[in-house]
């Protein structure tokens, strides 16, 4: 379920823990205004190697979004409920016609006990039940 943020959305796809790391992938639709973070422009990712002026403020408005998204993943952080520290590392990450979609990676593995996680996105913060087969 989408997740309302920064009038935009977030939706997590999937959680997978492996027997090293936790997996999460992520939908960004539509993108959340990220402005709050840089004060870049659009003007700040012209292209001007692109000689459509329509299709160059196409290209800066996704290069702009795709940045912001970056920074915004990077900052993510991951606790549980037995205070485990993870550290994040961001894996792939893409433009698609449902918005911008990638993974976040958080090492270790939770620890047995643990029940469940919280992934913190600055203000947002989203409750992830663990369950164990």
């Amino acid at each position: 379920m989408p997740i309302p943020f920064h009038d935009g959305a977030i939706k997590l796809i999937s959680t997978l823990v492996y027997e090293d790391r936790i997996g999460i992938e992520w939908l960004a639709n539509p993108v959340p205004d990220l402005s709050w973070l840089f004060k870049d422009t659009v003007s700040d990712h012209l292209m001007p190697q692109i000689a459509d002026e329509e299709q160059r403020l196409i290209a800066a408005q996704a290069s702009m979004n795709f940045r912001r998204t970056f920074a915004l993943w990077m900052g993510a952080r991951l606790t549980d409920d037995l205070r485990t520290p993870y550290q994040g590392a961001l894996g792939n990450s893409s433009v698609s016609s449902s918005g911008l979609k990638g993974e976040v990676y958080f090492t270790p593995s939770p620890p047995p006990g643990a029940r469940e996680l919280n992934l913190v996105l600055y203000d947002l913060s989203v409750f992830i039940p663990l369950r164990r087969r």
